[in-house]
């Protein structure tokens, strides 16, 4: 069944570059997504590939969030994404303080993709830090001003 959904679809995408195009920055979104998430939930030196990938244990920093804090998660997520995400450029990270959820932190991080013939190349993912240091992380649909 899932087989002939997928035929379906590179049916449609041969008949129709502009539906290509537009399934493939869906997709590159999705694995970007799903990179972001296993990044963002690996801690710094716990990874073969690289000392420096993925991010601290920011679970202390749940717990106390100040302006100190925030700035020093909003970096590290930065910094990380930069380094080992180079289908994102122009990253930014920002604290979006959530007064219903005072022990989880919000993050929203905002993005163009590298290297997409596209006008909208503007992409934005909301993250949740929750105080055992997990991060979890999706799609926001329309950027935020």
């Amino acid at each position: 069944m899932e087989g002939t959904r997928l035929l379906e679809r590179i049916r449609a995408m041969a008949r129709d570059p502009e539906d290509r195009k537009a399934a493939d920055v869906e997709t590159l979104q999705s694995s970007i997504l799903n990179h972001l998430s296993r990044m963002l939930n690996t801690r710094q030196g716990s990874s073969v590939i690289a000392s420096d990938y993925g991010v601290p244990d920011f679970s202390a920093l749940c717990t106390a969030p100040n302006a100190g804090n925030v700035a020093l998660i909003e970096k590290a997520i930065t910094e990380v994404v930069q380094r080992y995400e180079p289908r994102l450029r122009n990253i930014t990270v920002h604290f979006s303080e959530d007064r219903d959820e005072p022990l989880k932190m919000r993050f929203t991080l905002s993005a163009e993709l590298s290297d997409v013939e596209s006008e909208d190349k503007a992409v934005v993912f909301q993250t949740v830090l929750t105080p055992n240091g997990r991060i979890s992380i999706r799609r926001q649909q329309a950027p935020v001003s």
